[in-house]
């Protein structure tokens, strides 16, 4: 019997189920804070981000050509251009590839071999010196600089300091691609700002700024020397560009 004058709550009766619906919507909340957390993670991550840094990168490439195939196709700008730009980097890397094998193949069984990733990442006119110059100034390597009886791997009688200071009076480098990219950064910008693109112009490589100190048969005798590997480089660029264009 129940006392109906009892201060004590009455229990509450359960029904059938209740407990199996509080577990059910218990998981269901977790799985969406799981959810959300994973979302949260991917879009600050930072392939994310290097997703989007490489579309920005992309769109900045070549957007009118993305136009041009949005109007004419009806597509998106994004979608169209994607499907050009993938097809651009293809065709890009094959030149890429086809142009460092050429490379390659010039200098094969020399030191400066070790070298040719990195000289063909510059434009084919420093890549033309790069090659030129060092066969004439150290036969590709062959005749170089040391220090504490360790490569310098300055192949191109650069002067001043690298990472390991100077060695037997040349710049010393403490890598190859350390040479690479000091050496190819000064000669392309005797390209590209001051005007130096042909053999006969960069002589300011072995003369400075006189060559009045050099008999006219060594200067002479350099242009001669440096023109004929810069010449076999660029010769490799029109044979790939015509070999990409076939392919296509």
């Amino acid at each position: 019997m129940v006392n109906c004058n009892s201060d004590d709550p009455l229990p509450l009766e359960r029904r059938p189920g209740d407990g199996a619906s509080s577990v059910f919507f218990r998981s269901i909340f977790v799985l969406l804070i799981i959810v959300a957390s994973f979302a949260i993670f991917f879009l600050f991550s930072p392939v994310s981000r290097a997703a989007s840094s490489a579309e920005s990168v992309d769109l900045q490439v070549c957007p009118l050509r993305a136009d041009f195939l949005a109007f004419s196709e009806g597509q998106s700008p994004k979608v169209a251009f994607g499907r050009e730009c993938n097809a651009q980097k293809i065709d890009i890397l094959e030149e890429q590839l086809a142009f460092e094998r050429g490379l390659r193949e010039i200098v094969v069984g020399y030191p400066i071999e070790e070298m040719i990733s990195s000289i063909a990442r510059f434009d084919p006119t420093t890549a033309a010196f790069l090659i030129g110059i060092a066969k004439k100034e150290s036969q590709w390597g062959k005749r170089r600089p040391s220090k504490d009886g360790i490569d310098c791997y300055n192949y191109w009688g650069i002067k001043g300091s690298g990472a390991r200071g100077v060695g037997m009076g040349h710049a010393c480098f403490a890598t190859p691609e350390e040479a690479v990219e000091r050496v190819g950064s000064r000669i392309s910008e005797l390209v590209h700002e001051h005007g130096r693109s042909t053999p006969s112009k960069m002589i300011v490589w072995k003369c400075g700024s006189s060559c009045a100190g050099h008999s006219p048969e060594s200067v002479s005798k350099w242009i001669s020397d440096v023109s004929r590997y810069y010449d076999e480089v660029l010769s490799i660029v029109d044979d790939v560009d015509s070999r990409v264009i076939a392919l296509k």
